[in-house]
């Protein structure tokens, strides 16, 4: 079988604990800035990246109630102070990293996101091995990598439903994220296996993968045999779309500033209507608005990638990202060239399986 051998190994470290408890759990870990997704090998997981402090009337209410849909975190923060949470929300109230700032993967509230993510996953005394990732922008920042390393060679507990769930994160892994999605659509995992299910993109000579976000969007370029040849991101992604879509409506229906822009995708997403003050909008007025800012942003997000590369001299150009699933018919009318246009198959995750397939691969090669 084919192999991808990355010669840079600047984004890699192995930091080890002295003593293993159990043999390590691999998992590809995407904190992004509106979703989490986790790959293991037992599949992938999505949720909202919210986390919700739960108030005394809350905590009230659990107690008395007993049982309760969503489970609840018991998480201490590095200054020791500790407070229960629900994770996974869209409503008003919920609290994320969300950013377009460096200062986002050193801030409590991006810690509290990663440990959470784990620890919903967690089964007893796990030692996880993480692959996780950095846009474009952010990865060149050595800081931001540092950031990410510290979690490495750590135990942690959080209580889940009053239950102490404790583990240990062994290594951390840090990936350029497009370079994900280009791994995940090279390979497959089967049975736990690498399998080559494209091998034409180890045979063309330039690949660049277009991943459209919630806060930015990034663009790796790469040569046949996965390496890195250049990078670059603008900070321009689906909030934008959908401030767009906000700002359309607000001088209608007011009550609207009041929600946060992660609660309106879902609510149109999930349920394909919005309310505002308790009245709902009518929905052609919602799919025109829609269409307007989806068509807006697609042509933003073009033009600042023919802004910076030629399009005519790639072979292959990927597009992933929770971005396209939203935009792709907007994005397919404004793509022109020769090159092979490919949409990943499940873009919204294609970063974290790429990241568990480098995790794979960095274990063949006896990286941990």
């Amino acid at each position: 079988m084919t192999q991808i051998n990355f010669a840079d190994n600047e984004n890699t470290t192995i930091i080890p604990l002295n003593t293993l408890a159990k043999p390590a759990r691999l998992v590809g870990l995407d904190v992004a800035n509106a979703y989490v997704k986790l790959t293991t090998g037992e599949g992938t997981e999505v949720y909202p990246n919210t986390t919700k402090l739960l108030s005394a009337e809350d905590k009230r209410v659990l107690e008395s109630e007993g049982n309760h849909a969503e489970k609840v975190y018991t998480y201490t923060d590095d200054n020791g102070i500790s407070n229960m949470y629900k994770i996974g929300l869209t409503e008003l109230g919920v609290t994320s990293s969300f950013g377009k700032s460096d200062d986002r993967y050193r801030s409590e509230q991006f810690k509290k996101e990663f440990v959470l993510a784990l620890a919903k996953i967690a089964q007893k005394n796990d030692v996880f091995v993480v692959v996780t990732g950095l846009p474009s922008e952010d990865y060149v920042e050595e800081s931001n990598k540092a950031a990410l390393k510290e979690f490495a060679n750590r135990t942690y507990s959080v209580l889940v439903d009053g239950v102490a769930v404790n583990f240990s994160i062994s290594h951390v892994f840090v990936e350029l994220q497009p370079r994900g999605t280009y791994l995940s659509s090279v390979y497959d995992i089967e049975n736990g296996q690498l399998a080559l299910k494209n091998k034409e993109l180890t045979d063309v000579k330039y690949v660049a993968v277009v991943d459209v976000g919630w806060g930015t969007t990034d663009v790796a370029l790469m040569t046949r045999n996965g390496q890195l040849t250049g990078k670059f991101g603008f900070a321009y992604g689906m909030s934008d779309a959908y401030q767009l879509l906000k700002d359309n409506l607000i001088s209608d229906f007011k009550s609207l500033k009041k929600i946060p822009l992660i609660e309106i995708e879902a609510e149109i997403r999930e349920h394909g209507e919005l309310y505002a003050g308790g009245k709902l909008i009518d929905k052609e007025r919602i799919v025109k608005e829609l269409d307007k800012a989806f068509n807006a942003t697609a042509i933003q997000i073009m033009s600042n990638i023919k802004n910076a590369i030629s399009l005519d001299d790639l072979n292959v150009c990927i597009f992933t990202g929770g971005g396209v699933v939203a935009l792709r018919e907007q994005l397919r009318d404004k793509i022109s060239g020769e090159y092979k246009k490919l949409i990943a198959n499940n873009p919204q995750t294609s970063n974290s399986k790429g990241y568990f397939i480098r995790g794979l691969l960095i274990k063949q090669s006896g990286g941990f």
